[in-house]
């Protein structure tokens, strides 16, 4: 504590972002939806910088860093060769105590799907019931999901990705936050997404009685998160003790509030109308197929039975 005020000496922090647009508005809510985690650490971390009395130095980037040919990319990269000090996007310190504290964050970064069921069936509640059922199945377009999703070597999760998101010789099923919970409220669909921004997303656009029928899924087998900082960094347990005062003043529930939602709570007692997908009553329209067809079949034989009978 008594080394904690660096006199405002610059320290860089990457920062992961997918459109430019989101430079200029890291502290601003009117498009909360596009990148929703690196503005939630924006809020978080900037508590951090002025409890260091320090300057931030924002380096932005479009990809968390992964290994290709040799080195790292982009956030992880900038960390590996002394650009940065600390990571500017989920994660938390590598201690047990803030396992608890970030819980709120750990729940919102999850990977989940969210399967809107158009009946209130509770038949599919595994990954495998989701495999082998006719739902469409789709995934939000991030840059760690397409990475992610491309590389799990689990058998069922594998054929997931392989028949139902990116099938061969069709178009990956990857869309945008937006279009991928109309596609719930609008047809049997199940969606890949960050929960905690979904959520919100849902709430703008569900009615009461449709917010019943969401289930969730666990598709991406959840990992800890970390919050990073460069190797042998002299601002460390400064960074350590900033975090800690994060959450004991309250700053990293304030900001999760902000940005993301919890799942909508089920509060519709009455009934409601709505439109009826063909898949729903296909059932009844086979047997009745199969009835108009015995009946045919029926009604030729009476008459051929009829036409013997009147020539002898």
């Amino acid at each position: 504590m008594r080394r904690r005020n660096v006199n405002g000496i610059p320290i860089a922090a990457p920062i992961v972002t997918s459109t430019n647009l989101t430079h200029e508005e890291m502290m601003s809510l009117r498009m909360p939806y596009v990148d929703s985690v690196s503005k939630t650490n924006y809020r978080e971390l900037g508590a951090v910088f002025e409890f260091m009395n320090a300057t931030r130095v924002s380096l932005f980037t479009d990809t968390w860093g992964y290994y290709k040919n040799g080195s790292y990319n982009g956030m992880v990269g900038h960390l590996i060769n002394g650009e940065a000090e600390l990571a500017g996007s989920l994660g938390r310190t590598v201690m047990f105590i803030l396992f608890f504290a970030f819980v709120l964050i750990y729940t919102s970064y999850s990977a989940n799907i969210v399967a809107l069921l158009q009946s209130k069936s509770n038949q599919i509640k595994t990954l495998s019931d989701l495999l082998n059922s006719k739902l469409e199945v789709g995934v939000e377009d991030t840059s760690y999901n397409r990475y992610f999703l491309s590389v799990k070597t689990e058998p069922v999760r594998k054929a997931m990705y392989e028949t139902k998101v990116a099938p061969p010789g069709k178009k990956p099923n990857f869309f945008s936050l937006e279009e991928g919970v109309k596609k719930m409220q609008s047809k049997p669909f199940a969606f890949n997404m960050n929960l905690g921004i979904g959520y919100r997303m849902v709430e703008a656009y569900f009615r009461e009685d449709e917010k019943c029928g969401l289930q969730e899924i666990q598709f991406l087998l959840q990992a800890v998160a970390w919050q990073t900082c460069r190797k042998n960094s002299a601002y460390k347990e400064i960074f350590k003790i900033g975090l800690y005062r994060n959450q004991e003043f309250g700053f990293n529930d304030h900001a999760n509030r902000l940005i993301y939602r919890k799942k909508p709570t089920c509060a519709f007692t009455g009934s409601s109308f709505d439109s009826v997908n063909m898949i729903d009553f296909y059932p009844v329209l086979l047997l009745l197929a199969y009835g108009i067809f015995l009946a045919i079949i029926i009604l030729f034989l009476e008459l051929l039975y009829k036409r013997n009978r009147n020539k002898n």
